[in-house]
């Protein structure tokens, strides 16, 4: 702050400095054409008496108020005809013009012409320097020094501003500084209107991470909270096939029961971990053929659904193409193709169909199973929630993912009974038409 005022002073300095060159400059102007137009008088005075030796400078005078300290000299070639009190008897100058002369250690402003009838006469008229400079300091006296005096003035009265609207501003470092890190309450104080926006985005920002930390917390409590029965269940198998082996007992069995849950925790682990990118949001999207897609996942889980006697029916639009994630898009649609069987009995049809509407793109997964109820349909998309009190055989996580996966491509989500009577899952994904990426679903 102090170095933004020096820098201002040090304008205001140079624009003092600059306007006392150009005043001065302007002045000395100003006496230049008065002297010469005093010369005119006095040479006009001149054509009445040459031969008055005490010529009247009584109306040259009262024209000239400024000019109290003037010399004039007239000569007739080198002959001195009349002069001044104040002259020296020696000419003030021979050139013809304006001229600096020093007389008796002072200096003079000359101004020499020759009779504009007579060439032989020449009349020179000096005013005194100090004269000039007298005017000068006048001048800054009454234009110069007020604004001088208001300098620091009107720098303290800057500070004072400054330092007052700055207040605020330190009272909310303040409130900043003395929050513990986990604080992230809304900041309730009094600030000017031109602070106001500031304090919002501040509170919408610490609102956003309270969010993101509660879920954080939450997803955590609940992953080790999953995490913990897999592992326990494992050490107790491995733990039973360790006394087996001891005793000579048949391990296969418990071995092959730790294997399962071994599989089953790394599944978990693999949908924490999608999950936690999700919420990162570290994906982007680009325009791609959908069918190739989710005709390669249905053929990688040709095996799976054989071991589960499920059909899957497809329904295609191969034109179809939408801004996704192929990755992320693959996960959505192979979990809502896995949870049709996992949770329903055998044997169970899965249909799939991809078609466009008016304004957009519709997907459509369903089955023919025993559904779920409505109150169900409300905690489908909750992280670990399971289905028909399922509590062992899924993470309860499938569908967290496919809610996360759907929000990330801004498509819709939706759940309802299905004509056959088992549950259909909908994905519609809306034309953006002001969206370049969008523009193909627009045309």
């Amino acid at each position: 702050m102090l170095g933004s005022l020096l820098i201002v002073a040090g304008i205001w300095a140079g624009a003092l400095w600059l306007s006392y060159q150009r005043a001065a400059a302007q002045i000395e102007q100003l006496m230049d054409a008065h002297l010469a137009q005093s010369a005119g008088l006095l040479l006009s005075q001149l054509n009445d008496d040459l031969d008055d030796d005490d010529l009247d400078l009584s109306a040259f005078r009262m024209r000239a108020p400024l000019a109290v300290q003037v010399a004039y000299q007239v000569f007739d070639e080198d002959e001195l005809l009349i002069r001044s009190s104040n002259a020296p008897r020696q000419a003030m100058s021979r050139r013809q013009g304006f001229d600096h002369v020093e007389i008796d250690g002072s200096v003079w402003r000359v101004f020499t012409q020759r009779h504009p009838y007579e060439d032989e006469l020449s009349l020179s008229i000096a005013e005194h320097a100090d004269a000039r400079a007298d005017l000068l300091d006048a001048i800054m006296r009454t234009q110069f020094w007020p604004m001088l005096i208001a300098l620091p003035i009107v720098g303290i009265l800057l500070l004072l501003l400054i330092n007052r609207g700055f207040k605020p501003l330190q009272r909310v470092a303040d409130e900043l500084a003395a929050r513990r890190p986990d604080q992230l309450t809304s900041i309730q104080l009094a600030v000017p209107s031109e602070l106001a926006p500031v304090i919002e985005r501040i509170n919408g920002l610490f609102s956003q991470i309270n969010a993101m930390l509660t879920r954080e917390r939450r997803f955590t409590a609940d992953a080790a909270h999953e995490l913990k029965t897999p592992l326990a269940g494992i050490k107790a198998q491995l733990q039973v096939a360790e006394r087996l082996s001891v005793t000579g007992g048949n391990t296969a069995e418990p071995i092959n029961k730790a294997l399962r849950a071994t599989n089953h925790t790394i599944a978990l682990s693999e949908k924490l971990l999608t999950l936690s990118k999700l919420d990162a949001g570290a994906f982007s999207l680009t325009m791609q053929p959908v069918s190739p897609i989710i005709e390669a996942v249905v053929d990688e889980l040709d095996y799976e659904r054989q071991s589960h006697d499920a059909q899957i029916k497809t329904q295609l639009d191969p034109s179809i193409e939408l801004p996704i994630e192929p990755t992320l898009f693959a996960a959505m649609v192979r979990n809502l193709i896995v949870n049709a069987w996992r949770h329903n009995q055998t044997p169970v049809t899965v249909n799939i169909v991809l078609s466009t509407r008016p304004d957009g793109v519709q997907l459509t997964i369903g089955d023919d199973g025993q559904g779920v109820s409505n109150e169900e349909i409300e905690h489908l998309t909750e992280r670990f929630y399971r289905v028909n009190h399922d509590q062992a055989a899924t993470s309860g996580l499938g569908l967290s993912i496919v809610a996360g996966i759907a929000s990330l491509h801004q498509a819709a989500l939706t759940f309802r009974q299905s004509d056959t009577a088992g549950l259909e899952v909908g994905l519609y994904f809306q034309a953006k038409c002001d969206s370049a990426l969008h523009q193909p679903l627009c045309n």
